[in-house]
């Protein structure tokens, strides 16, 4: 059996749901990310967001690759290019975190309809956030909370799964396929404007979590909004990308995460 493990804004190993329920069972796994001119021409589209995007990439495949596996590329509408392998691999399986975004949910629908003709089962899962029940977080009456002491109470007692950390080793990929190449951001028609870029990956997010939870912290609160202090976790970009958890890293913060 061959899955495919359709990558997006989760660009990591540990603690994966997605990537967990994908090779389990599998004799191939086809993990795969496709550039989408949608996405990449679009107005939050930039030189600096792009290398970051590449450097997480970049370092995923070495991830990947160091278990077994590889990371595949494709160019294109992923509601063209995810079939289209699909077909190509034989798969029986079609794996991804969720998204909640209204881009993302159409998105997602479009790609689910073209694999349902060949039969290719669709399986959508948690990993992008905290909690995976968004929908919990509503008052009695079905609504989104106004008023922030009672979201924080919902917010607080809300149930959450554990983390796990990175598989040892994965399936390879299909004997054959063509894995693809990342592009160059000059390929992009992009260019670097950031003189000291902060580098992106999985391990340089591991790094940078360390650091912030062993760290010096407990002024926090205060330091984070002067822009004269390194008194930020520097975290944003890569809970973005998905290069961290944000359960693992709610996880390993403990009660602290609801004080900061």
């Amino acid at each position: 059996m061959t899955a495919i493990l359709w990558l997006r804004r989760d660009l990591r190993v540990h603690d994966h749901p997605a990537l967990e329920a994908a090779r389990e069972g599998s004799d191939h796994l086809v993990p795969v990310f496709c550039f989408d001119e949608r996405l990449l021409r679009g107005r939050h589209t930039s030189g600096p967001r792009t290398q970051f995007l590449l450097e997480c990439l970049t370092d995923l495949d070495r991830s990947l690759t160091a278990r077994g596996s590889r990371l595949v590329v494709r160019h294109g509408r992923p509601e063209e290019e995810i079939p289209a392998l699909a077909r190509e691999v034989k798969a029986s399986s079609m794996h991804f975190s969720g998204d909640v975004s209204g881009f993302a949910r159409a998105r997602d629908a479009r790609v689910a309809a073209a694999l349902e003709p060949a039969g290719v089962a669709v399986h959508e899962h948690p990993g992008l956030f905290v909690i995976d029940d968004l929908d919990g977080l509503r008052t009695t009456e079905g609504q989104p909370y106004t008023v922030f002491t009672p979201f924080h109470r919902a917010w607080t007692s809300a149930r959450r799964r554990r983390a796990h950390g990175a598989p040892r080793s994965l399936p390879p990929l299909p004997r054959g396929l063509a894995a693809g190449d990342l592009p160059r951001l000059g390929a992009l028609r992009l260019r670097q404007e950031v003189e000291e870029p902060q580098p992106g990956g999985e391990h340089r997010a591991r790094a940078a979590m360390r650091t912030f939870l062993s760290g010096p912290n407990g002024g926090y609160a205060e330091k984070r909004d002067l822009v004269g202090e390194p008194g930020t976790s520097r975290l944003s970009p890569y809970l973005h990308f998905g290069c961290l958890s944000p359960r693992e890293l709610e996880e390993r913060a403990g009660d602290a995460a609801f004080r900061r």
